[in-house]
């Protein structure tokens, strides 16, 4: 018996046990709250609230021992106050974000009385430089980054690669999984990929509304208003023949048709707008075909098309390649598509226009809402413009697209609009107030209109996060509303059959719940939130969290660093337990000797405690040795550096240390095998994707073994985080506390066959509540076999 176990036993003797199961739950509490208390929650003229501080707390944890983090906050919460307040607490900070943010970051700087450098995510992909040596980044939005393939990402990449990064984005699933795993890669690495859903939930923070102190006002909808049937269109649209592709370009069809019946399902000016805008190019590449070459899309994409004019560049001057085509056959099929689109356009002008129908929705809306401020979004600009002008004549209309705003009088600065719409706006007399704003989604993101208390979705977007971020301008804290009213227009019957929206907007939501739990299903429409899961693994580690609030008892509270033991009532044979592994407290449990690290078991056995018993030694014998078991086999793990899907760069890098030691003269090799030692642990630490690529290249590096050697030890001394080196002088690992828990009793079989219908189903929803597949068998299959009444 080692100092531990002894330390461990001696537990059970020195208090009664009562007392010792409020320390043990007190320690486990503990050592995962950690760290709030220390936060300062003064930021210039604002107080952090406690969900702010918590979340302070814990992601300077997670970037301490991952490099990064993601807070992923719903909508509404102050992600942006959590996020300086992290920078404050380093030397270098920068922030990048969108580039219509940067007002707002400026802002929230100037209140929290902070100066930071700003650059735009835009900026990433022209090549810029920050003005600093970041030794902390924060990326607002960081969903714009899920494509690695992207200048901005790589730019971002080789920046994150000798820094911390905090990701903010309340959305960070917009289409698929992947667009999650590779933002984190960004400072985990490309092996992220492979990681379990579990894993990836140990470096997000993420709490909805329920978490703040303060309440978001509800939501009352969303409502479907149907502006009518306009299915005229939809047979035109599926009738049109392939246009003519660029030289360099495949055929597209269908995801074209797509495209227009979501036009469509907009708007009817935006989808006249979209033909005219084919046809005119369709003109110019007849013009085109005539000298004989087929433009390529580099060519295309340089016409211009304004004000239904296309300005373009001759395809004899703008293309370097000449490729030969059947002039006469293209030529036909070009006129064959002009003459389609043109009848589509005909069509669409005979019959009644359903924009005046969505206009007149909009009306009724605010006359419903009288004295509120509506905010309307759509996708698309042209949308927004024609519902504009047909509210010209209507006093209290603005418009708001990338290229400025406008109301019925002209142009006016945008920031003007938005003040209005701001949960501080002042007064505003009658004549100059605006009451409804539509919008392109370039207002979804950051930017504060707690003003409004209706949200209105023009169109339904491709992907659900965009749901989420539409209301969220409005809901948020500190808002002075009762109550949010949201309205969604649903598109024509034939185009939501076409498109599968809604179903295409399920299916998302499935996978983003299913990992972070991203969007709220309230932000849907149509009442689909019942095929919606509720459940994740970031949502387990949020309750976990909140049920462990509830242990924190510092009037039981030790000062001692010794080991805590207690021993409780529980469901089933097990115990919970709180070990440090290389200074990092894990909470682990164990059902009848299988061991997990699930947050929800956790918390599930948790709150199955029932009162305090002593503890039996033989029983504490064997939890210890199974824990040491445990540790010891991290702790391996951690040692060696294994990954189930190690980075192939990582590994050429490793292989070929081996590959210099061995063919090193053995006179060099005992004073090269300690820098050897050396870049193996440093490499085999390293994490995310820019140093991943700096990997890449020192493996096809030409240098001769040492100095290559000597360049690898160098490169993992600049990007290997401290967490992750070796604490000397510190304890590898240690139980901080252990709660056993057993059955009050267990039943024989023929005890169980004597028990009522009621009892036996009662002592079976315990131990199936546990886990069936690692519950006391003897019992519940005694309790399965028995007769029932």
């Amino acid at each position: 018996m080692n100092d531990d176990d002894a330390a461990l036993l001696g537990g059970i003797m020195s208090d009664d046990a009562a007392a010792l199961l409020s320390t043990a739950r007190d320690r486990i509490a503990s050592a995962v709250l950690a760290g709030t208390t220390r936060v300062n929650c003064r930021l210039g003229s604002l107080t952090l609230r406690p969900h702010q501080r918590t979340a302070v707390a814990r992601l300077l944890e997670i970037m301490a021992q991952h490099r990064g983090a993601l807070l992923a906050d719903a909508v509404g919460l102050g992600k942006t106050y959590v996020a300086l307040t992290i920078a404050r607490e380093h030397a270098r900070p920068l922030v990048i974000c969108p580039a219509a943010l940067r007002p707002m970051w400026e802002r929230a700087m100037s209140t929290a009385a902070l100066r930071f450098p700003v650059m735009s995510i835009e900026s990433l992909a022209r090549g810029d430089r920050p003005s600093v040596d970041p030794d902390v980044i924060i990326v607002d939005e960081a969903h714009h980054l899920r494509t690695p393939s992207t200048r901005r990402y790589e730019a971002l990449a080789s920046l994150a690669s000798r820094a911390r990064l905090l990701l903010l984005s309340a959305t960070p699933l917009h289409n698929s999984r992947r667009d999650l795993t590779t933002v984190l890669a960004l400072f985990l690495g490309s092996d992220v990929h492979a990681w379990s859903d579990r894993d990836l939930a140990r470096v997000i923070v993420r709490r909805d509304e329920t978490s703040a102190d303060q309440r978001l006002p509800p939501l009352i909808g969303p409502h479907a208003l149907s502006p009518g049937a306009d299915d005229d269109c939809l047979d035109g649209i599926c009738a049109l023949p392939a246009a003519v592709p660029a030289a360099d370009q495949g055929t597209a069809a269908a995801l074209t048709t797509i495209s227009m019946v979501h036009l469509w399902a907009s708007s009817r000016a935006a989808l006249l707008a979209s033909l005219r805008k084919r046809r005119a190019r369709a003109v110019a590449l007849t013009e085109a075909i005539a000298s004989g070459r087929l433009p390529t899309s580099a060519d295309l994409s340089a016409w211009q098309y304004v004000d239904e004019s296309l300005q373009l560049a001759f395809p004899f001057c703008v293309s370097g390649v000449e490729h030969p085509i059947d002039a006469t056959e293209v030529a036909r099929r070009l006129d064959e598509y002009i003459r389609a689109v043109s009848g589509l356009i005909a069509a669409c002008q005979r019959s009644p226009d359903p924009d005046q129908a969505r206009a007149l929705l909009l009306r009724t809306l605010r006359a419903t809402h009288q004295g509120a401020r509506i905010v309307a979004f759509s996708q698309y600009a042209r949308t927004v413009a024609a519902l504009g002008h047909l509210l010209r004549a209507e006093p209290g209309v603005a418009v708001v697209t990338a290229s400025g705003a406008r109301i019925a009088s002209g142009p006016i600065r945008r920031q003007e609009i938005l003040a209005q719409f701001a949960g501080d706006a002042p007064f505003t007399p009658v004549v100059e107030r605006v009451d409804l704003l539509l919008s392109t989604d370039l207002l979804s993101e950051g930017v504060d209109l707690r003003g409004a208390s209706v949200v209105v979705h023009i169109d339904l977007p491709w992907n659900p996060a965009r749901l989420e971020q539409r209301v969220g301008r409005a809901r948020r804290l500190g808002s002075t509303h009762e109550a949010i009213h949201v309205y969604t227009f649903v598109p024509p019957a034939a185009a939501e059959r076409m498109l599968a929206l809604e179903r295409r907007l399920v299916s998302k939501l499935r996978i983003a719940h299913g990992i972070v739990g991203a969007v709220a299903p309230s932000a849907f429409s149509r009442g689909k939130a019942d095929e919606i899961p509720v459940d994740s693994p970031v949502a387990a580690a949020e309750s976990l969290r909140a049920r462990l609030m509830h242990w924190l008892d510092p009037a039981t509270r030790r000062e001692s660093t010794e080991p805590v033991v207690a021993a409780a009532i529980g469901p089933c044979l097990g115990w919970l337990a709180v070990v440090h592994v290389d200074g990092l407290p894990r909470l682990i449990h164990s059902i009848n000797g299988a061991i997990g690290e699930d947050p929800a078991t956790f918390a599930r056995l948790a709150g199955q405690l029932g009162t305090a018993r002593p503890a039996d030694e033989a029983v504490l014998a064997a939890a210890v040795a199974e824990v040491h078991r445990w540790v010891a086999s991290r702790q391996l793990v951690a040692d060696i550096g294994i990954s189930p899907a190690y980075p192939s760069a990582k590994r050429a890098v490793l292989d070929r240390l081996m590959q210099s030691l061995a063919r090193a003269p053995r006179h060099r090799r005992t004073v090269l095998l300690a820098a050897v030692h050396r870049a193996r642990d440093r490499v085999s630490n390293v994490a995310g994707v820019g140093a991943e690529r700096i990997l890449a290249e020192l493996a096809r590096s030409v240098a001769d073994d040492e100095a290559w050697i000597h360049s690898v030890e160098t490169f993992g001394a600049l990007h290997t985080p401290t967490i992750r080196e070796k604490r000397s002088g510190q304890q590898a690992s240690a139980v901080a506390a252990l709660i056993l828990f057993s059955p009050e009793r267990t039943f024989s079989r023929s005890e169980i066959t004597g028990f009522d219908s009621r009892r036996r189903r009662s002592i079976e929803n315990v131990f199936a509540s546990s886990d069936a597949k690692t519950a006391d068998r003897r019992c519940l299959d005694g309790i399965r076999d028995a007769p029932k009444d």
